[in-house]
């Protein structure tokens, strides 16, 4: 049934990525649920339409959607969705954003993973044991030792101001030991550009299950790594996220800078 699953979660990831497509620049209106954390009709809308589409194929899957909540029809397992990550990005009409969808059996260990990037056609996807894909070609992170040679995301944490000076310490240790930082705004996309080779490293301070429970099944599928910025082994509000190679690179770079702050 995984991979019965997986098709159905790839289907309703383009069916969003198709209205959401069709929504004029000139009507993506929005309002704001708390310091950068803006939310549209559209996110709820391509929520609405993610699980219709599971509904009608696994009448009995459960959903945890980041904007209507659990849903419960009795099932074993759950997907968990976020409609749009980035959704400022789509506001804006920055090719950035995502839809994300995972599945889970255990809670907090996703073994499903498809993401969309509808503005580039962009279709990552994985599950448990068979690997991961970028419309329909395999991935793998990249092979990069060094950190001078490695591409970094450390995106400042806009929705929790309290934590910017401790931020900026993470920031310039970054900055002064890899080649350069990036930050793309949707930290699905973030885990997916990892899975793929596109960068090296990924540290968010804040950051929601919604938003990276499809990418991490990707990035492990891939041969990367993952861990909390506590070193707990599932991360919810915090990551790390590496190639696999510099992770250890990366955890100690967050203990020489910030650890003794944040824990």
């Amino acid at each position: 049934m995984i991979l019965t699953r997986l098709t159905v979660a790839k289907e309703a990831a383009k069916l969003a990525g198709s209205y959401l497509l069709s929504i004029p620049r000139t009507d993506r209106s929005f309002s704001s649920k708390g310091k950068s954390d803006v939310v549209t009709i559209y996110d709820k809308e391509s929520e609405r339409i993610i699980i219709d589409h599971i509904h009608s194929k696994l009448p009995s899957d459960d959903f945890l959607g980041e904007e209507e909540g659990l849903i419960s029809h009795g099932g074993t397992g759950r997907w968990i969705i976020d409609p749009i990550d980035g959704t400022s990005n789509f506001v804006h009409a920055i090719p950035s954003y995502t839809i994300s969808i995972g599945y889970e059996i255990e809670e907090g260990k996703p073994i499903i993973g498809v993401v969309y990037n509808p503005s580039l056609d962009e279709l990552f996807w994985a599950a448990e044991g068979h690997g991961a894909f970028c419309n329909g070609s395999p991935i793998q992170c990249s092979k990069v030792a060094i950190p001078k040679n490695s591409l970094s995301v450390c995106p400042p944490p806009q929705r929790n101001p309290e934590d910017f000076e401790t931020y900026l310490l993470l920031y310039r240790y970054i900055c002064n030991h890899t080649e350069e930082i990036r930050e793309f705004g949707s930290a699905a996309l973030h885990l997916c550009y990892l899975a793929s080779g596109r960068i090296e490293g990924m540290i968010e301070l804040h950051v929601g299950y919604y938003d990276i429970a499809a990418g991490l099944v990707i990035l492990k599928e891939a041969g990367g790594s993952s861990s909390s910025l506590n070193g707990s082994k599932h991360p919810q509000q915090s990551i790390i996220a590496t190639n696999g190679i510099l992770h250890e690179w990366y955890k100690k770079a967050v203990d020489a800078t910030i650890g003794s702050v944040l824990f």
